[in-house]
């Protein structure tokens, strides 16, 4: 179906750190319980499956972790997808649909599983090159860590391209390379504070959780205790990921203007959504 155009082309503007830190909460703000609840939706069943896994094996394998650790990145990868999309629905007029947003993110679910096992790969590789005694090892893993560290910066919008531009994840991983290329050191300096914007996020709200339960006799080994503690951080985690994504899609839309006069036009052109005043 043709997508509705309803005013003409408007050229998105070049955004610094401030603006894109200023935009950010100005979009999560306007939407709040709407990105809260696609955050929620891969959060909740995250936690429940990390609840199930500490209670039902309390002296974790590697392999166990390992697993539960991929399930849970696919899950948040999944939602962090769905958030792109409705970043893209609010920047064309549009609510922030939580079925939309889904239906959209679950399309994507091979290219997203695709990317999860990669990054994945990544992630864990060095970790468990470093955790064996073997000296040689170890030092093979100090030497990846830092190409791997380089690589995953510039596979940095794999899921914003897959999501916009609807392309494979071949086709994803290359594009996503070709947005860093030419801006990696300014990429790496905001993601690191954008690292810390989200990581202050979350203590603020961990403060009243932590007031709260220091007052209560919970022995650190206890069923309970488990709980609670998987109960306050997917509440931070829920209230902490639409920072994440709104950020990450700006920095996204923000290296397409610079590189390529991108416009809310060839937005709704290449997501199919119409684009309202």
């Amino acid at each position: 179906m043709e997508t509705k155009i309803s005013r003409p082309m408007r050229i998105m503007s070049a955004r610094n750190m401030h603006d894109l830190l200023s935009e950010t909460f100005s979009v999560y703000a306007s939407s709040f319980r709407d990105f809260v609840a696609v955050a929620a939706v891969v959060q909740i069943p995250v936690a429940l499956v990390t609840l199930g896994v500490s209670i039902s094996f309390p002296q974790t394998s590697t392999l166990v972790l390992l697993l539960t650790s991929i399930i849970s990145m696919y899950g948040v990868t999944v939602g962090y997808a769905a958030g792109v999309h409705g970043v893209c629905l609010h920047y064309l007029g549009g609510d922030v649909d939580l079925g939309k947003c889904y239906t959209k993110s679950v399309g994507k679910a091979k290219t997203l599983a695709l990317f999860t096992g990669l990054l994945a790969t990544l992630l864990f590789l060095p970790m468990i090159l470093l955790l064996q005694s073997n000296g040689v090892v170890v030092f093979l893993a100090g030497i990846i860590t830092l190409p791997v560290f380089v690589l995953g910066l510039y596979l940095s919008f794999v899921v914003q391209v897959a999501m916009v531009e609807g392309v494979t994840i071949n086709s994803a991983l290359r594009r996503s390379f070709e947005l860093v290329r030419g801006s990696w050191w300014r990429v790496f300096g905001i993601t690191v504070v954008l690292f810390l914007v989200v990581l202050g996020v979350r203590i603020v709200v961990n403060i009243p959780f932590a007031i709260l339960f220091q007052g209560l006799s919970i022995e650190q080994v206890s069923v309970l205790n488990q709980i609670l503690a998987i109960l306050v951080a997917t509440i931070s985690s829920i209230i902490a990921l639409p920072v994440l994504f709104i950020f990450s899609t700006l920095l996204y839309y923000d290296l397409r203007v610079r590189k390529e006069e991108y416009s809310l036009v060839d937005m709704s052109s290449e997501t199919g959504i119409a684009y309202n005043v």
